[in-house]
């Protein structure tokens, strides 16, 4: 029983949006029909030629509201997370001071003293 229940939540959701999407061309259908009568009373056209005006008016509305509703791409999912965090790192990385190999050497932050005398300590 527990191994179909994933499945009843998935096939209900897929119905779920199946029946929305008919709900909604049911709704966008009924208002190009009201468009094509519109135009036959207004502008004495045709049936056929007031159908395709009112399709084409459709698909343009349809164009629109796709091109709003389209998210456009972000920086951050264009790349990785290594990449990303590489370039905005918020910590200074000229501040790091890498450890010569003796204590003798000279400090690496340009003091000119000694590593265990400057940055060793």
């Amino acid at each position: 029983m527990k191994n179909i229940l994933p499945f009843l939540g998935t096939l209900f959701f897929a119905l779920l949006l199946l029946g929305l999407l008919l709900l909604i061309t049911l709704v966008a259908s009924m208002g190009l029909v009201l468009v094509g009568r519109v135009l036959m009373l207004i502008a004495d056209l045709k049936t056929f030629e007031a159908t395709l005006i009112a399709l084409g008016m459709g698909f343009i509305v349809l164009g629109g509201f796709a091109l709003i509703l389209r998210a456009p791409p972000t920086l951050a999912s264009a790349m990785d997370e290594d990449t990303y965090d590489d370039l905005f790192d918020d910590e200074d990385d000229e501040d790091e001071i890498v450890p010569p190999h003796s204590r003798n050497d000279p400090c690496p932050c340009g003091s000119g003293r000694k590593y265990k005398n400057c940055h060793g300590q």
